[in-house]
């Protein structure tokens, strides 16, 4: 007697990929479908204005009046003293003397625009907010010829502790989606925290870079000799962090260290010439 037939598919060799289309089909469109129910019983609200709005693809964080007012910076600038780098041939006048990072570009500045969508991003498990930050970062960096020799994106990589508390790092959901985005090699764990440090937060100039001196590694050098590096965290101020994750990526042998963010705070009190000196300084 033969075995009763079931309804249920059953994976053959012969088979299986065509299975597993139809499988991923399926969960497509029960995910859209999910996400279109979710969006007339919630929907989307800007984190900017907080007001609701219609999702456009995929975008259920910034509505589209906001977009357009959110102010964009036009230039990669000067590490040390935030000049603008029109020239992307050109080091800038003031600063002749080779500092760890190449240029620095922000998406913006870290003010009531663009800080509520950080935040969230930061400090909730929203990895999808992250991806949509990072492709507006992307296409703004498609635009600068500063990119042009850039091979290998890299991110600041946060102390495992504190990564384990948070549950993610969002330099690595940043730097992944910016890897991909631009077809550029994307170097997950090569760079790593090797030491706890305080939170920048509430540090003067002296004590941010005295902080993050040393505390980062490189654990395989062979993956970045001759690299030309974009190196990517969430939001810079003094550029101690950078500077010191970028310090790490030159020893290890690239070539150079860019960097770009999200957004560039600007605290009072922040002098190039202070900012220059400690650059290199050894404490």
């Amino acid at each position: 007697m033969l075995p009763p037939t079931s309804s249920r598919c059953r994976p053959c060799a012969s088979n299986s990929a065509k299975c597993n289309a139809l499988s991923d089909s399926r969960e497509i469109t029960l995910r859209s479908l999910l996400s279109d129910l979710l969006d007339f019983v919630y929907p989307p609200q800007c984190q900017i204005c907080k007001l609701g709005f219609e999702a456009i693809d995929g975008n259920i964080w910034l509505c589209e009046t906001c977009r357009k007012l959110m102010p964009v910076l036009p230039l990669p600038v000067c590490p040390v003293c935030r000049t603008p780098l029109p020239d992307p041939d050109r080091s800038c006048n003031k600063c002749r003397k080779l500092v760890a990072i190449k240029w620095l570009y922000s998406l913006g500045m870290y003010d009531e625009s663009w800080s509520p969508l950080i935040k969230a991003f930061k400090y909730t498990p929203r990895p999808d907010l992250g991806k949509f930050l990072a492709k507006m970062l992307a296409d703004s960096l498609r635009e600068f010829p500063h990119m042009k020799g850039i091979d290998s994106v890299c991110a600041v990589p946060i102390f495992r502790r504190k990564e384990a508390k948070r549950g993610f790092n969002q330099a690595e959901i940043l730097a992944r989606e910016i890897a991909q985005q631009l077809e550029l090699q994307y170097l997950p764990g090569q760079l790593v925290q090797i030491d706890g440090n305080r939170d920048q937060i509430g540090l003067n100039l002296e004590e941010r870079f005295r902080n993050v001196q040393g505390i980062y590694s490189v654990t395989e050098d062979f993956a970045l000799r001759d690299k030309s590096v974009l190196l990517i965290d969430d939001v810079t101020t003094s550029g101690a962090t950078l500077n010191s994750a970028a310090a790490a990526l030159l020893a290890a042998g690239a070539r150079s260290v860019a960097a770009a963010t999200l957004a560039m705070a600007l605290e009072d009190g922040l002098d190039p010439v202070a900012l220059y000196q400690l650059m290199w300084e050894d404490f």
